[in-house]
């Protein structure tokens, strides 16, 4: 006989093979008549344009000859066929939006880069569109800095190409104006191979009039005092050498060619070497100013935003690492220090409450930036009036707040007057634009005019010689690719 918990084990078991059977009935009954499942349409792949023609060919050559007009290597001995000729117009394509080297890969302040393109398929696309001419001139930036740049670089090779220029003795800086000397001869020569001509009065080893013209010209040209006088400091900067003017050039076209193009509406340009700022607005003069940027120990990144806002007595939140590195030292040393200088600590962070002192002045603009940099005023004015201003932690204290601020909030009804009246309410407050205005952060050691004159600046981070020597490394690679 068998137990009952036996029977009940198998009633169950029974159970389930029936529920089991009706589900699979059930299911065999719903089930429709079988479907082919759908094809996908794939899209007709482009068609692939056949050889080069001639004419594309006289193009592919062309494009190919301008490399070194742009700074690039000469990619022209290594296109032999038409496969290579096709592989080096598309490495120098792309060196042309400036995918040479990977700048944050050389240094983290460097965070300008161009959208990636698919310049095979464009190559393609153009071929097959009869529009290569046109898309190889679209390759290379169009604003007219660039393009002055590269007409300058052509005049500073051919220079190289010839020799250079003569050197000055060290006692040539002794020589004053209405005196003769040989060494003025040679200075007359030196100056005219950077175009700063000075036919001579009647001597040409006098120090005349025409000659000290055209050394202020230079002096202008090369971040001097333009005073006409011969000293140490023009001395330098004559004999620097002309391959070295040259890799300055070079050095400033691949940095344009990170850059973004210019905005065609409002925007701001700060140029970091320059110290300067410019903001520009169709139908309207520039507004220029002079700036303060970072030291060379916290120097100022390279990068593309935007302001989006604006804030009238803005308290300061000190970084810590200011804080620990400075204010603490001096609270240390001098206690009461930080109340005396607005300062409170609040949750453990110094804060700095708005004021005449305050550090950022009566106006800040907000910039949505991965290194926490700004724009914003500062009670020290006189600072404004040295030549060199690298005296910032990083951000960028204008010259002009009150003017940079009532053109970018005109658009929204705001005048001077309400700026001057918002600042003297002493409350904090944030209007954020209506539309925001790009600015980019750039780094120029080297600007030509239409004509093109150089001006050269001082490479006071040193960038300029990190970035030629990432470049230097590149020919061999991309002699390997075209192989």
């Amino acid at each position: 006989m068998l137990s009952k918990p036996f029977h009940g084990l198998r009633f169950a078991l029974a159970f389930a093979l029936m529920a089991a059977a009706a589900a699979s009935a059930g299911t065999l009954l719903a089930q429709p008549a079988e479907v082919a499942p759908p094809v996908a349409v794939q899209p007709a792949p482009p068609p692939q344009p056949g050889p080069l023609t001639a004419q594309e060919s006289a193009l592919v050559d062309d494009f190919l000859r301008q490399g070194p007009d742009h700074g690039l290597p000469d990619l022209t001995p290594m296109a032999t066929d038409e496969e290579s000729r096709i592989r080096a117009l598309l490495e120098q394509a792309r060196d042309l939006q400036g995918e040479r080297v990977d700048p944050l890969r050389i240094y983290g302040l460097w965070a300008l880069r161009r959208p990636h393109r698919d310049l095979r398929a464009e190559f393609d696309r153009a071929r097959t569109d009869g529009g290569l001419q046109a898309w190889l001139l679209s390759l290379a930036p169009s604003d007219p800095g660039y393009q002055a740049l590269t007409w300058a670089r052509r005049r500073y090779a051919r220079v190289v190409a010839e020799g250079g220029w003569p050197d000055l003795e060290a006692s040539a800086a002794a020589v004053k104006a209405g005196k003769v000397d040989p060494a003025v001869a040679l200075l007359r020569e030196r100056l005219a191979k950077e175009g700063f001509e000075a036919p001579p009065e009647d001597d040409p080893s006098r120090f005349d009039a025409p000659l000290q013209l055209a050394l202020a010209a230079f002096q202008g040209r090369h971040g001097l005092a333009a005073d006409g006088v011969l000293g140490p400091a023009t001395l330098a900067a004559l004999n620097v050498p002309a391959a070295d003017r040259l890799a300055t050039i070079d050095a400033n076209l691949e940095r344009s060619r990170w850059a973004p193009p210019p905005a065609a509406g409002p925007h701001i340009d700060v140029d970091i070497a320059a110290q300067e700022l410019a903001y520009y607005e169709p139908g309207q003069a520039p507004l220029r100013m002079r700036i303060i940027v970072g030291t060379p120990s916290n120097e100022t990144p390279m990068f593309a935003s935007a302001v989006d806002a604006i804030v009238f007595n803005p308290p300061w939140n000190v970084p810590t690492s200011i804080a620990r590195a400075e204010l603490w030292p001096k609270e240390a040393r001098s206690p009461g220090y930080l109340r005396r200088h607005g300062f409170a600590v609040i949750n453990g962070q110094i804060r700095q409450a708005p004021g005449p002192r305050a550090a950022l002045g009566y106006i800040k603009f907000d910039i949505d930036s991965p290194f926490g940099v700004y724009l914003h005023d500062t009670p020290s004015r006189s600072l404004f009036e040295r030549e060199r201003r690298t005296l910032s932690h990083g951000c960028i204290r204008v010259q002009l707040p009150r003017d940079l601020a009532a053109r970018l909030l005109a658009p929204q009804g705001w005048t001077r007057e309400g700026i001057d009246a918002a600042i003297a309410a002493r409350a904090t407050r944030r209007v954020s634009l209506d539309r925001t205005v790009p600015v980019v952060l750039a780094y120029r050691t080297a600007e030509a005019e239409p004509d093109g004159t150089v001006t050269f600046r001082p490479d006071v981070y040193g960038w300029d010689a990190r970035l030629l020597a990432a470049l230097a490394r590149q020919p061999a690679a991309a002699q390997a690719l075209l192989r």
